[in-house]
């Protein structure tokens, strides 16, 4: 039998269900807000979490798992398969990298850059258990999980820009007036960087807009899962599952509640799709 270990960083939007279903282990990162740390484990309270972020007028930091981290989690296993933050929003990708050099059996990992965040990664893990469980070999599991990520999308609607603004990922001026129009803008990350790709007026109709685009990217994948992200929008989320159920083959649709990074990023009401 193959002593195989599956990491991810939290970033994955991993939850306890889906740690036990997969046996992945989940790689914390620290979340920072006016000088008070959390660290992004199942066990953080992301309520009060999103309640200091949304009270405080400054940016929240994020530090990634450190190599170290990242090297012990490592040790043991004979085959290692590790998901990270897309390389292009955060320093998770460069640190795991770097644990190989730390880690006895570093010739035995490989780092996946999952060029995606929230439940893109949590889907790229069930992908992989899959694999393994079909019984492919170390070669033809890194073969098809690159194909799978590069065809991945992982798609959402934020209602509020505010977390993007304070973080420089939005022009102020223009989130400011995008949110005071009701606009929401529809989002995809392309090779690993957030693209706009449409935009809608109202929640309604962005979430409407949101699905339907989820179902034309469903129809043209041979994968046949889906992850659901939501920060605290769980109507959101069972709408776009039942649209998905009724509109396309997909197998198995999962539905996750964010963890600490991703509530930072998707704030309340946000809501991602991988698939």
């Amino acid at each position: 039998m193959r002593d195989i270990k599956i990491i991810a960083d939290s970033g994955s939007c991993l939850d306890a269900e889906l740690c036990r279903r997969t046996g992945a282990i989940s790689i914390p990162l620290t979340l920072t807000v006016d000088g008070r740390d959390f660290i992004d484990t199942m066990d953080l309270d992301v309520v009060e979490f999103l309640e200091a972020t949304e009270a405080s007028p400054n940016v929240a930091r994020s530090a990634c798992p450190s190599p170290a981290a990242y090297a012990a989690a490592y040790e043991g296993s004979e085959e290692v398969y590790v998901f990270t933050l897309s390389s292009k929003l955060s320093g998770s990708y460069q640190s795991a990298m770097a644990a190989k050099d730390l880690a006895s059996n570093g010739d035995k990992v490989h780092v996946f850059d999952s060029w995606s965040a929230c439940g893109g990664p949590a889907l790229q893990v069930v992908w992989l258990k899959r694999l393994i469980d079909q019984g492919l070999s170390r070669e033809q599991i890194i073969e098809d999980m690159e194909r799978f990520i590069r065809e991945m999308h992982t798609l959402f609607v934020l209602e509020d820009l505010n977390p993007m603004i304070k973080n420089g990922r939005m022009n102020r001026l223009v989130g400011k007036l995008v949110m005071a129009m009701q606009i929401r803008p529809i989002l995809d990350a392309d090779e690993g960087e957030v693209i706009q790709i449409d935009k809608a007026r109202g929640t309604k109709a962005a979430l409407k807009r949101l699905t339907e685009i989820a179902v034309e990217q469903a129809k043209r994948r041979s994968c046949k899962v889906a992850m659901i992200a939501h920060c605290f929008n769980p109507e959101g989320a069972a709408y776009a599952k039942s649209i998905l159920e009724e509109q396309t083959d997909l197998e198995e649709i999962l539905i996750v509640q964010t963890n600490g990074l991703n509530t930072l990023y998707a704030a309340r009401n946000g809501l991602v799709i991988s698939l």
